[in-house]
């Protein structure tokens, strides 16, 4: 078994972290203090990253993307999560969804100017009544004359204040059922009936925001579906759990570890009772779980990452992925916490920053509860043989 990562992908993670490094960190603080990521600043670093060949990595090479698989977009999402999550909408350059099943007409319209770098969007599937529970989805589209009519409300969608256009979900045949009767469509985000509601204020990922959107017979297109009309979920389920592994695993490797680094190097310099605190056990025993802890979560994310690129169904190892690295990346950061001591919980240190953004890794793109589920679901349709060498 090889686990050697080919050079040339691990060349796509340097490239990554320099950007990270040189033109992202230089900007956090104010991002910080502010909140937010204006547009005149945005707009340059995503042509940028674009430039580097890095937006829209896993996109088709006939659109502009680089026509990588999952492993490579793993190595990039790692480098990425080095940045505030303000600034994860400057690389997502791309969409599965319409890589996939959008029509021509859509690729060439919304597909190309997103992984150039001259477009943003958003994915438009949270509700109210619909979180963890995503197939109870009560935003209707009622067919008209050359399209639909879309009714409704989203909420925690990340970037619509900023987005040209959404990826959005509604239910077409409202008697198909929880989860059935879905379809996706590309909603223009200056599209008369649709209106942006307010920004969700959060504890924590300061600059990148979730905004409600409210929509009052928002007119769509009949060729501005995505696939099938009444398809979209199971279309929008096999690309979530692909794309998981890289937005949650991925990312929560990353960070856990920038916790790693910092928190060694701060062991290895602050001194106590005469010595460095590394010296102490009690100091080392944490060092020892973050480091063991992030190696098996790599392993963890590269197989999942290998088994799409295969071409195969990566359940139930992405469940796997998000529930192990979210909470994975939670224990890294309380205890990159411990070992800076007071210095960890002031602000002058990104610790503090770290573990308030690491939270929310347990709850997004679904709870661990929800994943403990869905693995345990699976296990008892298909049995255990998947785990067991024999």
């Amino acid at each position: 078994m090889d686990m050697t990562i080919p050079s040339e992908l691990l060349e796509i993670k340097r490239t990554a972290r320099r950007f990270v490094d040189t033109e992202l960190v230089p900007l956090e603080a104010e991002i910080e203090r502010t909140g937010s990521v204006p547009r005149e600043v945005r707009k340059p670093l995503m042509r940028k990253y674009a430039q580097l060949g890095l937006r829209g990595i896993t996109m088709p090479e006939a659109y502009g993307g680089a026509g990588l698989g999952y492993l490579a977009f793993c190595l990039l999402g790692e480098a990425e999560a080095r940045a505030l999550d303000a600034f994860q909408f400057i690389f997502r350059g791309g969409d599965p969804l319409l890589a996939s099943a959008g029509s021509e007409m859509l690729k060439q319209k919304y597909l190309v100017p997103l992984i150039r770098g001259d477009m943003e969007h958003c994915v438009a599937l949270t509700e109210p009544n619909a979180g963890s529970d995503a197939g109870n989805l009560q935003t209707k589209a009622t067919r008209v004359s050359e399209g639909f009519l879309l009714n409704g409300a989203k909420h925690f969608i990340s970037n619509a204040e900023y987005a040209d256009f959404a990826v959005l979900f509604a239910v077409t045949d409202p008697k198909a059922g929880s989860g059935r009767g879905i379809t996706a469509f590309v909603v223009d985000m200056k599209s008369p009936g649709l209106q942006l509601g307010q920004r969700q204020r959060m504890m924590g990922r300061q600059g990148w925001h979730q905004s409600e959107i409210f929509l009052q017979d928002c007119f769509v297109p009949n060729d501005h579906v995505i696939g099938e009309v009444d398809q979209g979920f199971e279309l929008a389920k096999r690309f979530l759990a692909s794309t998981r592994i890289v937005t949650v695993g991925a990312n929560c490797i990353g960070v856990a570890e920038q916790c790693l680094e910092l928190s060694l190097a701060y062991a290895q310099q602050r001194q106590t009772f005469g010595k460095p605190i590394i010296k102490h056990q009690a100091v080392q025993f944490m060092l020892a779980d973050m480091a063991t802890e992030l190696h098996t979560a790599r392993l963890l994310v590269y197989d999942a990452a290998v088994t799409v690129d295969r071409g195969e169904s990566p359940m139930p190892k992405a469940s796997m992925v998000k529930l192990y690295t979210s909470e994975m990346v939670g224990r890294a950061a309380d205890r990159a916490v411990q070992i800076h001591g007071g210095m960890g919980y002031c602000r002058d240190l990104p610790i503090e920053r770290i573990y308030r953004d690491a939270r929310v890794w347990r709850i997004v793109d679904g709870a661990s509860e929800i994943q403990r589920q869905m693995i345990g679901g699976w296990l008892d349709r298909h049995g255990c043989s998947q785990f067991i060498v024999s």
